[in-house]
């Protein structure tokens, strides 16, 4: 029941997704018609993690399923080894029965033989007898009565006495033989009726094992059609993904050229204020975590150069623009996080990352000091700061050379 119950959550998780794949297809079609814009953007990120999560889930399911499936196969291994022996025994006890049958069959002949002999025993006996008295030639009487004297008596006596004992012991000797004939023969009977209840036995738990080996390859068929439903919509979303990564792509790059060319068209306008000067980046904090050059990467665990300054700060903080501009990014990488980019003229940016909130999306104008978004820990980060960098003539350069009034972590 318990696995009854799983096969159709199972079943409808993929109906779910199946409905899903249309929804996003006709998603991405009407980005593609529209104008582009920041929140387009946003919609194509948050769908393509909607979509990867939902790979990572069906690549869970597929494990689920082949986990399930190895039980399976080994439950029916253990299970064909167990009807092989099972049938083997039942042979062996096959073998065993019908040599029991012959040997009732030759006690049986016994019997009757001894059952023959003893009649016939019986019927030589009586004949003697009869001719005896019928003769009148010899007769237990005659015998008596014709000795001589008292020692002839006692011999005759002696003689009829051995012909007595002679008939006797042959009777008994006949009788036994067929008493210990009869005993075996019974034995063998309930011999062979135990080895025939075992039998039955035997080949009642063979169709046991039967039933549970055809219901072991139902579930099989079940689970591989289940894999095989899963493993569609797992080809059918990594297709999607491919085309929404590269409507991400395109989307980005069409973003960076409008946002270039404002910001061009601004710069020459005049209309960008830039100060030429830097603010800090944070209200609620000045203190270095991590300097700009070569370090021990908090979560790689190697060295590698480090092309800002982390500035520790409390989560949900504002993080504050360095400088007038207009912004060239502002997406989600799985390294930086959330982050933003500011173009302020004449080659120089800024960059500021592992935002848990992005306020300012790509082609607004920020005036130096506007809050852009709100600290966070998204990305490769170890806890909620503001990694913060700064470029001159497109180069990275360290922040800290337009600074004064900072403190450094003794771990920095």
């Amino acid at each position: 029941m318990k696995k009854r119950r799983r096969m159709v959550a199972i079943m409808a998780a993929i109906l779910a997704l199946l409905l899903l794949v249309p929804i996003l297809i006709t998603i991405i079609s009407a980005v593609s018609a529209a104008a582009v814009s920041q929140s387009d953007l946003d919609d194509l990120k948050r769908q393509q993690a909607e979509l990867q999560q939902k790979q990572a889930n069906i690549e869970n399911q597929l494990k689920a399923i082949e986990n399930e499936q190895n039980a399976v196969l080994a439950k029916k291994q253990l299970l064909d080894e167990q009807i092989n022996t099972t049938r083997e025994e039942i042979e062996n006890i096959s073998g065993q029965i019908l040599y029991v049958e012959s040997q009732i069959e030759e006690k049986q002949a016994e019997l009757e033989k001894a059952l023959q002999e003893e009649d016939e025993q019986y019927a030589k006996f009586a004949i003697r007898v009869r001719a005896m008295e019928e003769n009148g030639t010899i007769s237990y009487y005659s015998v008596l009565f014709g000795a001589r004297d008292y020692t002839d008596l006692l011999c005759r006596l002696d003689f009829i006495g051995e012909i007595i004992r002679y008939d006797e012991k042959v009777v008994e000797d006949l009788e036994k033989a067929q008493a210990a004939t009869l005993k075996s023969r019974l034995e063998l009977e309930t011999s062979k009726d135990e080895l025939t209840d075992y039998m039955t036995a035997q080949e009642k738990m063979q169709d046991e094992l039967a039933a549970q080996i055809m219901k072991a390859d139902e579930m099989m068929i079940e689970l591989q059609s289940n894999r095989d439903a899963f493993e569609r919509v797992f080809e059918e979303n990594e297709i999607l993904e491919g085309e929404l990564s590269l409507k991400i792509d395109e989307t980005i790059k069409e973003l960076e050229r409008i946002a270039a060319e404002k910001a061009a068209a601004q710069s020459s306008s005049g209309s960008i204020v830039s100060t030429g000067t830097y603010v800090w980046p944070s209200y609620d904090s000045r203190y270095i975590t991590s300097l700009f050059g070569q370090r021990l990467h908090p979560v790689l665990g190697y060295y590698k150069s480090h092309n800002g300054v982390d500035i520790g700060a409390s989560y949900g903080t504002d993080i504050l623009a360095a400088d007038s501009g207009v912004v060239v990014t502002s997406e989600y990488s799985s390294s930086y996080g959330n982050y933003i980019m500011i173009m302020h003229g004449g080659g120089r940016y800024t960059l500021y990352a592992h935002m848990s909130q992005r306020y300012s999306s790509v082609g607004d104008e920020v005036s130096q000091g506007e809050t852009i978004g709100l600290v966070g820990s998204t990305g490769m980060s170890t806890g909620p700061h503001i990694h913060y960098e700064v470029y001159e003539a497109g180069k990275r350069v360290n922040p800290l050379n337009y600074y004064s009034n900072y403190e450094v972590s003794p771990n920095a």
